[in-house]
């Protein structure tokens, strides 16, 4: 068995001499030939919906190392699709797709979990000045090591154009000197939740009494109507989610954040929230892209992601992402909810870092939810504010340390500027009654905030301003759905002859404006809700309605 490195280009020489009573003769002059095969089937590959689209899938699998590679380096890959599991020549579509055009920024040896010497060798198939591809390391380490497989880098490649609804079947090869290697196959189905419900098709109206309507259900009902989407993006719609509510809620916001004291973090992370989880996330994705990624899971409709900080280091002495650029150490999130309220309901972001990596620094997750101290979104913490009777102003009673995180300043002091914010939140009440309120300006001591404080007492006993402790301050709000918040799921079974579905919400208060949205359901969850128009309706307050039973007695 003549093994080596597929790394080595010159292979084996041979030279022949003959021989005989005498001895040998001068041998021929040496030819060279390499031993090698096709390469085996990649190891690990997988199929995934790409989040937000339903035409589309990401195929995702390890580039074959030695001795997988069968001594010649992998250089391109074939992939091909097919919505028959045969492959059949007429209805597949192929494509040959060089190394580097299939990168991943996924690792194999993330969060330290590589066992060759050195650690760090193969991170990803761009080697930089801190992941090295150690070839002879590598090749002395297998051949000490012949039982145990050594994990190739992590390819992908996203297909495009597809049909939603349609499964598709799709395999892969590495492709080296001596041709194409084995097929790894992996299946699933092109899909996403339902488009969004037209804009303007989704109407509010109120009941007119009469024609069976009677004035009860007219003074305290509303209907609602609209037209199924446009695309129920290959799975078809099974329900739809019709809510309603009065007033006006509040919009939880978590930070998401992710850092390292070296700057060198790299990889890609998973968030989850209520039991579900999304694809692999890379470290560089936008904000948009992390957006997509939550609202692609079955238990979120709708959410708003900025990325609020972004730190790196480049020795070239240029600007973050320019040549030289070291990757950010400090990556932070701003998740706004836009549909659902954690709080609420006990429940909150959690990040699985498991897929990143840095060279000898350990990586930190937070999500600072609820304007928990000393958690990302969590700006200082107030040690007394007095809150007056009717007034929407507090003020700051005691001197205090401020700055993120709880960084103090140069001393103590009682001005609250640059601890609050405007547009910043602050938690106020006594344990278990606590209540968030907006900031709206700042002037000194002072906080002016957007409404009256109304929840809490304000006076004590004797009429003073009443004073409540470590009131927190920050942007990571908790969330509470809107007053008179409830839902039902409309079967579409109930679709007119017109096209069109219609649902009656009974049991509202008459006169009290209501706001109501619709959101279409399929197998993997609920599209983005369509507002109605208008916006928000009362059910009228009715003339009583003719008083029924009425006749005449004989007095006396």
């Amino acid at each position: 068995h003549l093994f080596q490195h597929s790394g080595v280009a010159d292979g084996f020489g041979v030279r022949v001499a003959a021989g005989n009573a005498a001895g040998y003769g001068n041998p021929s002059a040496p030819v060279y030939l390499k031993p090698y095969a096709t390469a085996d089937a990649p190891e690990g590959a997988s199929v995934e919906r790409v989040p937000g689209a339903a035409d589309q899938l990401r195929v995702q699998w390890r580039l074959p190392l030695w001795p997988a590679d069968r001594q010649s380096e992998v250089t391109a890959f074939v992939v091909e699709y097919s919505t028959s599991p045969d492959f059949p020549a007429d209805a597949t579509t192929s494509a040959t797709l060089a190394r580097a055009s299939c990168a991943s920024a996924r690792l194999t040896c993330a969060g330290g979990d590589c066992d060759v010497p050195g650690g760090y060798q193969v991170l990803y198939d761009a080697p930089t000045a801190y992941d090295k591809v150690l070839r002879n390391d590598e090749f002395d380490w297998q051949m000490a090591n012949p039982n145990k497989a050594r994990s190739g880098v992590w390819m992908r490649h996203t297909l495009a154009g597809l049909e939603s609804g349609s499964k598709y079947h799709v395999r892969v090869a590495g492709v080296n000197a001596a041709g194409t290697g084995a097929f790894a196959t992996v299946a699933t189905t092109a899909a996403a939740v339902p488009d969004r419900l037209t804009s303007g098709a989704v109407q509010l109206q109120t009941l007119a009494r009469g024609a069976g309507v009677s004035v009860a259900d007219a003074a305290t009902s509303l209907s609602v109507s609209w037209a199924p989407p446009l695309d129920d993006n290959g799975y078809e719609v099974t329900g739809y989610e019709v809510e309603w509510w009065r007033g006006e809620g509040v919009d939880e916001v978590e930070i998401v954040e992710i850092n390292a004291v070296a700057h060198n973090v790299s990889g890609t992370f998973k968030l989850t929230y209520d039991g579900a989880t999304t694809v692999e996330i890379d470290l560089e994705a936008s904000a948009l892209d992390v957006e997509k990624a939550l609202e692609a899971l079955p238990t979120l409709r709708d959410v708003h992601v900025e990325l609020t900080h972004k730190d790196g280091y480049n020795p070239a002495g240029g600007e973050i992402g320019d040549p030289g650029d070291y990757r950010g150490a400090n990556y932070s999130w701003a998740v706004t909810f836009l549909t659902e309220w954690p709080a609420a309901t006990n429940q909150k972001l959690s990040v699985d870092t498991s897929g990143l990596a840095a060279i000898n620094s350990t990586i930190r997750a937070l999500v600072g939810y609820g304007l928990t101290a000393d958690l990302p979104g969590h700006t200082a913490t107030i040690p007394q504010v007095n809150v007056s009777s009717g007034s929407a102003v507090i003020r700051a009673s005691a001197s205090h340390d401020y700055g993120p995180n709880g960084q103090t300043g140069s001393a103590p002091i009682r001005n609250v500027e640059g601890a609050c914010d405007p547009g910043e939140w602050i938690l106020l009440g006594p344990a278990g009654q606590q209540r968030p309120y907006q900031v709206a300006s700042v002037n000194g001591f002072k906080l002016t905030l957007t409404e009256v404080v109304t929840h809490i007492p304000t006076t004590d006993a004797a009429g003073n301003a009443m004073t409540y402790t470590n009131v927190l301050c920050g942007t990571t709000v908790p969330g509470a759905p809107p007053p008179g918040y409830a839902r039902a799921t409309v079967d579409p079974a109930f679709e007119s002859e017109s096209g069109k579905m219609t649902y009656v919400v009974h049991g509202l208060d008459s006169g009290e404006s209501y706001s109501v949205r619709v959101a279409a359901v399929n197998a993997l969850g609920a599209a983005q809700p369509r507002p109605t128009q208008p916006a928000a309706l009362a059910p009228p307050r009715q003339q009583p309605d003719t008083p029924t039973n009425a006749h005449l007695l004989v007095y006396g």
